[in-house]
């Protein structure tokens, strides 16, 4: 309830906004609305349990994978946190 706290909500709530109404304008952007949605409908638990596992490899899973593999130039998975 502290003021500071609804101050950060509210600046988390219009930079999501944003991101949503500003299309991305190169791979990394891409990338980045990739990891957004990894952190946010990805597998939740630890890294490396098999529950963890058992929902990385769902079809959405994979296809944000695919996403942002092919955006970053990486592999692996997206950096969370």
């Amino acid at each position: 309830d502290a003021l500071e706290s609804k101050v950060a909500e509210l600046e988390e709530a219009a930079a999501f906004e944003a991101m949503i109404k500003t299309p991305p304008t190169s791979l990394a952007g891409i990338a980045v609305l990739a990891g957004v949605l990894w952190e946010m409908e990805g597998p939740s638990g630890t890294p490396g349990s098999e529950e963890y596992q058992k929902q990385a490899n769902s079809l959405s899973c994979q296809l944000i994978l695919a996403i942002w593999r092919a955006a970053s130039g990486q592999d692996g998975l997206p950096p969370t946190g």
